[in-house]
């Protein structure tokens, strides 16, 4: 790694959990039954940590996520190792945020991570009906992902939790009642993601033999739109096309992502974003697998995937993150596209206007709640905008 890089954000990636879901395509392994492999891991993520932080290139870090897989399926090893990144930042944490399945999360386990450092815990709920998660192929039950928000919760943690919405089993009514139910346990900050269904996948099966029994596209948008209206309702306002928060409790991590900060992401396939040479960008994802992480004396032994983009896409990705956020593209992020992009920037923005996917509200352009919904045509409009006529 190049003492030039500087990073903004963290990104750990534990690739174990206990069993695989149905809609599952993430990297992720079983933990065995010793956890050797479990164990040397998190050791040699620590390593390449303190490597990173010695050759200068996270002294502007202020935020922390490990993400999975399950993290929590490392028991009180993960609470070492958030206790080993926190000391090896020269200049403290902002957030330290861990992902946390209900299965895995005990309250000794919380506490610890607590008084490790963590700051934040991301409880991976899914459903608060016992029927979905069994058909989802979660190991949890409902009543399990509620009490895991509540003890987060009592032990000084802020909380988020996922929701799924367009499940197998789901129907009207179903999103509005999961959100009451996660928030009522203590979830400041709900992410609701629709279900993408992945080929090679079980779920990928089904769909293939025709048995998914599952909302259609139109099915979905209204369970979105049902656990929109309830997040407000429950004081919850959405900030990012999936991401809804109490005032002051939005992931400062995610929005590192979402504003185009640099990030380092160690982990099998875990991703890395810095600035390149003349306005362009770097994007690394890890190639290494998990074994050959767990060997690693020093990044030199892992393998990187590298993609470069122009300054062109480096601006239409700005865009387009900026289009995912509720307070949407500012006059001067629309100035520095016309400067890079050229006229075009103008009709594509007009046009998104008239077609009800964005708004002006004040000085900037918001994401409307058609333009939500219409994600892929809002982003692919403004992505295209990379290509030289």
């Amino acid at each position: 790694m190049s003492s030039a890089a500087s990073f903004e954000a963290l990104y750990l990636h534990i690739p174990f959990c206990r069993s695989r879901c149905a809609y599952c395509d993430f990297r992720s392994q079983a933990v065995g039954e010793d956890g050797d492999l479990a164990r040397s891991y998190a050791d040699a993520l620590l390593r390449l940590v303190g490597e990173c932080a010695s050759e200068g290139v996270l002294d502007r870090v202020r935020t922390v996520y490990i993400g999975g897989g399950t993290p929590t399926a490392l028991g009180e090893g993960l609470a070492t190792l958030i206790e080993g990144v926190r000391d090896l930042l020269p200049h403290g944490l902002g957030e330290l945020t861990f992902e946390a399945n209900p299965e895995s999360t005990t309250p000794e386990l919380l506490r610890a991570c607590r008084e490790a450092g963590a700051t934040r815990a991301s409880i991976g709920a899914q459903s608060s009906d016992d029927a979905v998660l069994r058909r989802l192929g979660r190991i949890h039950s409902a009543r399990e992902a509620l009490r895991a928000i509540e003890r987060a919760s009592s032990a000084g943690l802020r909380v988020s939790a996922d929701l799924i919405a367009g499940c197998p089993g789901q129907g009207p009514g179903d999103l509005a009642k999961d959100v009451r139910r996660i928030v009522g346990a203590g979830a400041a900050h709900v992410s609701v993601y629709a279900l993408e269904v992945h080929e090679g996948t079980p779920f990928g099966d089904l769909e293939a033999e025709g048995r998914l029994d599952a909302p259609d596209e139109d099915g979905a948008a209204d369970l979105l739109e049902e656990a929109s209206r309830a997040l407000e309702e429950e004081g919850l306002s959405r900030y990012e096309v999936s991401n809804y928060a109490r005032p002051g409790e939005e992931s400062r991590h995610n929005l590192a992502y979402w504003e185009g900060r640099a990030y380092l992401g160690l982990g099998p396939s875990a991703a890395s974003m810095l600035e390149g040479e003349g306005g362009g960008r770097l994007r690394l994802a890890c190639a290494s697998t998990t074994e050959a992480v767990a060997g690693a004396r020093s990044m030199r032994d892992l393998s990187f995937d590298i993609e470069e983009l122009d300054r062109r896409q480096a601006m239409a990705e700005d865009l387009m993150l900026a289009a995912r956020l509720s307070k949407g593209l500012s006059r001067e992020l629309v100035e520095r596209a016309r400067a890079v992009l050229g006229p075009r920037v103008g009709g594509t923005l007009a046009y998104l206007g008239d077609a009800g996917l964005l708004e002006a509200k004040g000085d900037r352009l918001a994401p409307t709640d058609r333009g939500w919904l219409m994600g892929n045509v809002l982003y692919g409009n403004l992505w295209a905008l990379a290509e030289v006529e």
